[in-house]
């Protein structure tokens, strides 16, 4: 991070650690530090954390363009930078599910740093990454095809959580502890209950019930109330003192959740779902 703060090439080698390079370092320690710590400030207040966050390389940009701007000093203040926050979670979300920062990273991160150094003291420049890398390995685009493949994610999938921080973005990881649960409860899909089905209704829910697209981001407090309730039975209940839960879950209205129905809720939510992605990183 040092290197990339103040040196001219940033590979982690002895030979770029020169009098010249510490000096800068020793004399821009005290800024340094506290890029770095407001930094990762920021990254948690957006939801992220040492378990999910699995590239911390995606930070460094981050961290350089607090630097050169000095936004260090107030980035984390309530009330401010509310829209430059958004679009740096926009970034991390982009380069977590694409995995950006998989491997070697250096040549990566040095056309980044060249594009916010350009940039100055304009917001996060999330565009300019996007036109500077559109086509290439190291794209920060998602298209369709992309976001089919993404909706099913399986539960057991890491990338599962990153996807659903971008659909719920007003849950507030400050002060809840973020559980992902199945919406139609996971104990549902048994043979017992496809003995009503025809072949294809099973295999469209054996495909479908563990993925994104049957999964929702819970309180602690909700997920304990919802156990294995089936679904249809829990939203009722919770209907009499919370009128916005479908809306919260990102439900589909006028879809029945009865679990034979689970087919055209599968596919009215995938068309909910996806309009929110492309709204938020498209």
């Amino acid at each position: 991070t040092c290197l990339v703060l103040v040196g001219t090439d940033i590979r982690f080698a002895l030979k770029n650690f020169d009098n010249d390079t510490i000096s800068k370092i020793k004399s821009d320690w005290s800024k340094i530090t506290l890029c770095i710590k407001e930094s990762f400030q920021l990254v948690k207040s957006l939801s992220f954390n040492n378990h999910s966050l699995r590239a911390k390389n995606s930070i460094i940009p981050i961290i350089y363009y607090l630097y050169i701007s000095d936004f260090y000093r107030d980035i984390n203040r309530e009330n401010k930078h509310n829209e430059n926050k958004k679009i740096i979670k926009q970034y991390l979300n982009i380069s977590l599910l694409n995995k950006l920062f998989g491997g070697s990273s250096d040549g990566f991160l040095i056309k980044l740093k060249k594009v916010i150094a350009e940039n100055g003291i304009n917001d996060f420049p999330l565009a300019n990454f996007k036109t500077t890398f559109k086509g290439t390995s190291k794209s920060f685009s998602i298209d369709d095809e992309k976001l089919d493949t993404l909706l099913r994610t399986s539960y057991d999938n890491l990338d599962s959580f990153y996807i659903l921080s971008i659909l719920f973005p007003k849950f507030n990881f400050e002060f809840k502890n973020p559980n992902v649960d199945h919406l139609h409860p996971k104990s549902q899909f048994n043979d017992e209950a496809y003995a009503l089905l025809n072949t294809n209704q099973i295999e469209f829910y054996n495909n479908h019930y563990n993925t994104v697209l049957n999964l929702g981001l819970l309180s602690e407090e909700q997920n304990k109330s919802k156990n294995n309730s089936p679904l249809n039975d829990w939203i009722d209940k919770q209907l009499i003192f919370n009128l916005t839960i479908k809306d919260s879950l990102l439900i589909p209205e006028n879809t029945s959740l009865d679990f034979y129905n689970f087919e055209e809720f599968i596919n009215n939510r995938e068309i909910k779902l996806k309009q929110i992605i492309k709204e938020n990183i498209v």
